[in-house]
């Protein structure tokens, strides 16, 4: 239910885990006393488990997607959230992507009139990801904007 949230965690820079709703709520509990992470999630139970547990959780139950990052962000006491999206992350797999520095070696792997309109390009070292600063880029700037005229 919260993977979309997740992936737009990630484009943002944020480093976040995603587990699926069928793991158990030990499994998870031990993941964040084992790691220190944050616990987003819908989960009344799970997130009264949790502070129990004295981990930092926040419960999201707002009706948008909108409405539950600025509830994130809000208690994690972030003013502002960059428009730049210098920290990139693989919203696929979290890992931190790199910038291809040599464009040849995009040739046969994407259109070459994405390679004529962009001229930034990353990949993800671990699942070979692609990215570039497309439409989808310009559509969470604007995400950013409405955030941080709500924060």
């Amino acid at each position: 239910m919260l993977g979309k949230i997740a992936k737009k965690l990630r484009i943002l820079g944020f480093d976040t885990i995603y587990i699926s709703s069928n793991t158990n709520d030990r499994e998870i509990l031990d993941l964040l006393l084992k790691t220190k992470r944050i616990l987003l999630t819908s989960d009344k139970e799970l997130f009264y488990r949790s502070k129990r547990y004295k981990c930092h959780s926040i419960i999201l139950n707002k009706n948008t997607e909108i409405e539950n990052l600025i509830t994130i962000f809000s208690n994690l006491q972030i003013k502002v959230i960059d428009t730049l999206l210098s920290c990139h992350r693989c919203s696929i797999c979290n890992n931190k992507l790199e910038i291809i520095e040599d464009i040849n070696l995009l040739k046969n792997k994407i259109y070459q009139t994405v390679i004529k309109n962009n001229n930034e390009f990353y990949k993800c070292k671990r699942c070979n990801k692609l990215y570039w600063h497309g439409s989808h880029i310009k559509n969470i700037i604007l995400l950013i904007e409405r955030i941080n005229k709500m924060l």
